[in-house]
């Protein structure tokens, strides 16, 4: 029994001087210092914004997405998330930060650039707008939003009537796609005054999003 007690006093002094000189250098730092890794932290403000976007809660989605985009390990993903949420959620000034973040930190994500478009619109630098519509990898649906915005440039420099055949020009007969070509064409007859026009578009959009909810039914 003495023999017994003393192998497992020996043992524990043994572990203690084992750990005091040393043996925690192989031990991640961070998770020596908070209890941790780095990584945890985002994925933790990542689940966080999920459950708050699933509850219906943007605010709270916006900024937990927004925390984690730093050190998330694919940035683009969250950086578009942390974007939808701070515009589904009405605050435009926060999308914008937060779309300039995402960029700086080498976002691609194609709600960053069309936001940082539209901004670049709203503030007249037209050259930024063209650049980051017209050079950026955009999806089909994405493409047609790119050029929706990009009617816009084109009602300031050559007028409404020239706008309206540059997206009728695009349209791919696909009621998918075309949906948001419509709508911006509906928009833009509306802001030049054209009510009979862009009543007879959204006509057109309306008809087309009906065969489409039919064609799904079915």
């Amino acid at each position: 029994m003495i023999l017994l007690r003393f192998l497992v006093a020996s043992s524990l002094l043994a572990l203690s001087t084992s750990c005091s000189s040393g043996g925690l250098s192989h031990l991640d730092s961070s998770l020596v210092h908070n209890g941790r890794p780095t990584e945890a932290e985002a994925y933790s403000d990542f689940l966080i914004a999920r459950f708050a976007a699933m509850t219906n809660d943007p605010q709270k989605a916006a900024e937990h997405y927004a925390l984690a985009i730093d050190s998330a390990p694919e940035k683009s993903g969250i950086a578009d998330r942390a974007l939808f949420a701070s515009l589904l959620s009405g605050d435009y000034r926060e999308g914008v930060r937060v779309a300039k973040r995402a960029n700086t930190l080498g976002s691609e994500a194609a709600l960053v650039r069309l936001t940082l478009a539209v901004e670049a619109l709203r503030v007249g630098r037209e050259d930024d707008a063209k650049q980051m519509l017209e050079q950026s990898r955009f999806g089909p649906f994405n493409r047609m939003i790119a050029r929706g915005l990009s009617a816009w440039r084109v009602v300031d420099t050559q007028g409404t009537d020239a706008a309206v055949r540059y997206l009728e020009d695009g349209l791919s007969g696909d009621p998918r796609l075309d949906s948001a070509t419509l709508y911006m064409m509906g928009l833009i007859e509306m802001s030049a005054g054209n009510d009979d026009a862009a009543l007879s578009v959204f006509d057109t959009l309306w008809d087309s999003s009906a065969r489409l909810a039919v064609g799904v039914e079915a």
